[in-house]
């Protein structure tokens, strides 16, 4: 999913022109952006509960995405408190999706299990400050903050269901 990401702002800034060539460079293990691993997994329960419907019990979710039962229920803690899944108590309870596929943008399940969704420390409040001047400073932060802007734009604007019905190229 990151280089999908990478691909809409490189061709934004001018720096990607083919999808498929981004795709393979990020295959062949040029550098890229990752996620975090809970923000990956977070992802992988939406989807599997997306395409599994009734109650699903955080064991079989974790067998079918190759995550622990206890991170899956903690990532599902997270979900819940944010209004992307519903758990049902009791021998047939389980979880299922709270919103409609077409409703959960990656960004509302970026924010579930993340303290923040900055690119880079230095756009934290309390960043340190390393730069030699204020003009560098300036600078940079206006850089970032327009890359911000371009993730955080993508990340509102694609969901689930966007993801489940993406053709392989």
């Amino acid at each position: 999913m990151v280089f999908f990401v990478l691909r809409e702002i490189g061709q934004e800034l001018g720096t990607f022109t083919d999808r498929n060539e981004t795709h393979s460079k990020c295959l062949k293990g040029e550098k890229n952006m990752q996620i975090k691993l809970t923000t990956d997994y977070a992802i992988r329960c939406v989807l599997y509960l997306a395409t599994h419907p009734g109650n699903a019990n955080a064991e079989d979710i974790g067998k079918q995405t190759g995550i622990t039962t206890n991170y899956v229920r903690r990532i599902l803690h997270d979900l819940k408190k944010k209004g992307i899944v519903r758990s049902y108590q009791g021998l047939t309870g389980g979880y299922v999706l709270a919103r409609n596929p077409e409703d959960i943008r990656i960004i509302d399940i970026i924010e579930a299990g993340e303290k923040s969704i900055h690119l880079n420390r230095f756009m934290e409040d309390n960043a340190p400050s390393f730069w030699i001047s204020e003009e560098e400073k300036g600078n940079m932060s206006r850089y970032l903050d327009r890359l911000q802007m371009m993730v955080e734009t993508y990340l509102r604007s694609e969901t689930i269901d966007e993801i489940l019905h993406t053709k392989a190229e």
